[in-house]
């Protein structure tokens, strides 16, 4: 029950986060991947026999269906969804049921063994199924809101002011766009040196930006803004030079969306998928100790409450040999 529960609570707080991305959803899902990974862990050492242990793996991986019923109701089967449930109860039936044969034909029972088996599987299965409602929700439940697409990109623009920085230091998201194209413009320029062009335009650049007198530099950097501006225009159209340069962003992510055909839009969303899964999979790896923790500290507490204690079970073992 409580492996089932858990479930439905990773696959319920994944989809909260996809409608609402915040910072204390993304905790709230990571820890609820945690007690299914930790619950998911201690099940094979709990449960012996193995149609009892197959009915427990579908009944957990099938009760989050109850979440989605409204998808069920519409013109529309949602064939993939269901093709989800069943790849992923597949997957998490063969990684109790290895897990449990690997307990029973063991000597000893050793917990760290059978965690670094069953653990890893249960992750990819259920980080698999998370990937797909990203899939779905975004691409063809028309989740991607244009809402949600400027509170990403303004978020991710947030996030990425110290990359930025150590290319143009004084620059910012935050900024004024146009703003932000002077001061990327006057960076750009008081990079360079002589010779700064080989040409006729602009003589006075092959004394090095630095030693122009103020003016000179200002009209200069005036003119390499209004190209940089219109390049960017080129790609997200007519720009407020007032608005922030984040959302700039969004405006300019928000036009290039528009202008997409669905058949592209679904293949960005398989690739967007394919990327969110290898993300949290490479971070879901870096979390398996704090899950094995959390279950080892359960799976002795059970011994100490006398919940569970260790049987020697001694069992005949046939064999042919030749006179």
């Amino acid at each position: 029950v409580l492996f089932a529960v858990s479930g439905l609570l990773v696959v319920t707080r994944t989809q909260a986060l996809m409608s609402a991305p915040t910072a204390g959803g993304a905790w709230l899902a990571l820890a609820a991947f945690v007690c299914f990974g930790a619950i998911g862990t201690l099940v094979p050492f709990l449960v012996k026999n193995r149609s009892v242990l197959a009915t427990a793996a579908l009944v957990a991986c099938l009760l989050p269906v109850v979440g989605f019923a409204s998808r069920f109701t519409g013109a529309e089967f949602p064939t993939v969804l269901v093709i989800g449930f069943m790849v992923y109860a597949i997957l998490v039936l063969r990684a109790l049921i290895r897990a449990a044969g690997t307990v029973k034909n063991s000597v000893r029972v050793r917990f760290f063994a059978i965690a670094r088996t069953v653990l890893p599987r249960l992750a990819t299965a259920m980080l698999l199924f998370a990937s797909l409602l990203v899939y779905l929700n975004y691409t063809v439940w028309g989740g991607f809101t244009p809402e949600l697409r400027g509170t990403l990109v303004r978020a991710t623009a947030g996030t990425a002011d110290p990359v930025l920085r150590f290319l143009f230091h004084d620059a910012s998201f935050e900024m004024a766009s146009g703003e932000f194209f002077q001061t990327v413009a006057r960076q750009e320029l008081m990079r360079l040196y002589p010779p700064m062009v080989n040409g006729d335009t602009s003589g006075e650049l092959t004394e090095g930006f630095r030693t122009l007198p103020p003016p000179a530099q200002e009209r200069l950097i005036a003119e390499a803004a209004v190209q940089i501006q219109k390049s960017f225009e080129r790609f997200a159209g007519p720009l407020d030079l007032r608005l922030p340069m984040k959302d700039a962003l969004a405006t300019a992510l928000e036009r290039y969306v528009a202008t997409l055909p669905t058949s592209a839009v679904r293949l960005l969303g398989v690739i967007f998928a394919l990327l969110i899964f290898g993300t949290l999979k490479s971070l879901a790896s870096l979390t398996y100790w704090i899950v094995e923790g959390i279950a080892f500290l359960v799976f002795k507490l059970l011994f100490l409450t006398g919940f569970a204690k260790v049987n020697v079970e001694m069992r005949s073992h046939e064999f042919m040999s030749v006179p």
